[in-house]
């Protein structure tokens, strides 16, 4: 018995196995209302199952994007779309509702149209993507009745007949409200090279990766958990909890991180990080 919990164990820790399919985040480059309700239009909302939770560009729509992370490389053969606000067929009618979609992952791109109707679109992605991040930009949309703000209530990825999204991440969005700010990737390294990225997601899981600069060098990969105590963001590392210093902007945005040095940390983890991508003004 001990033999086969100890195989489970080391299951769960090998790389695509276990959390395989589990999203880290999902992030726009702007938010409707996110200085005034944050988090009621979060992109997160994209992922959780519930239509009723929607995303709404913070403008037109012109020029949004959204960043997907996955815990692991995925392979995406399908997935659902649910446009529009879809909180209610009011709302639906109300609001703008997405029409043409880019999904980028890294040199291969996909144009997809989507119908203007209440409920759920498959479409078929070909050839199968292969991932970890992938980016979707908004090219057109069928404008709303009331409001410019161009809206998407949910996206469900599919490999075959596996469903890539955990059931359980509505539970993990609402618990991460308070986080949005942090939720994200971030950068650092020199100006030219970025080559340190440092990922928060949800379930309080975030993952560290170095590039080396040079070619014949492997990628340093660590993942780990993070907390916030007593309002300080803290990392995981071993049994040792070392502090992230944020600097914010007046209205609570986290503007960067900072990691000093500590004889625990990976190669090239100490430093400032910088957001990803830039939001909407």
């Amino acid at each position: 018995m001990k033999r086969i919990c100890a195989a489970l164990c080391l299951l769960w820790l090998l790389p695509g196995s276990g959390r395989a399919g589990s999203l880290l985040y999902a992030r726009a480059n702007g938010d409707y209302q996110s200085k005034t309700q944050a988090g009621r239009y979060s992109a997160l909302n994209l992922l959780d199952g519930d239509p009723s939770t929607v995303w709404c560009s913070q403008a037109s729509g012109q020029g949004a994007e959204i960043d997907l992370v996955f815990h692991s490389e995925q392979e995406i053969d399908k997935i659902a779309f649910s446009t529009g606000n879809q909180s209610s067929r009011k709302a639906f009618a109300a609001f703008t509702r997405v029409k043409k979609i880019l999904l980028l992952d890294g040199e291969m791109s996909h144009e997809l149209m989507l119908a203007d109707k209440f409920g759920v679109q498959n479409r078929a992605i070909e050839p199968t993507m292969q991932t970890r991040r992938l980016v979707i930009k908004l090219k057109a949309a069928y404008r709303g009745g009331q409001h410019r703000h161009a809206c998407l209530s949910d996206i469900v990825f599919y490999h075959g007949h596996h469903r890539l999204n955990k059931k359980d991440l509505k539970v993990q969005i609402k618990a991460a409200r308070r986080d949005l700010t942090l939720i994200d990737s971030w950068r650092s390294g020199s100006e030219k090279t970025r080559n340190r990225e440092l990922i928060f997601g949800l379930r309080g899981r975030y993952q560290y990766i170095y590039t080396p600069t040079e070619p014949n060098e492997e990628v340093l990969r660590k993942e780990g958990t993070w907390r916030h105590e007593q309002g300080q963001l803290q990392i995981q590392l071993g049994r040792e909890w070392l502090p992230v210093r944020v600097s914010k902007d007046s209205g609570g945005l986290a503007l960067k991180l900072r990691i000093d040095s500590h004889p625990s940390l990976p190669l090239g983890m100490a430093g400032t990080y910088l957001r990803r991508r830039e939001t909407l003004n």
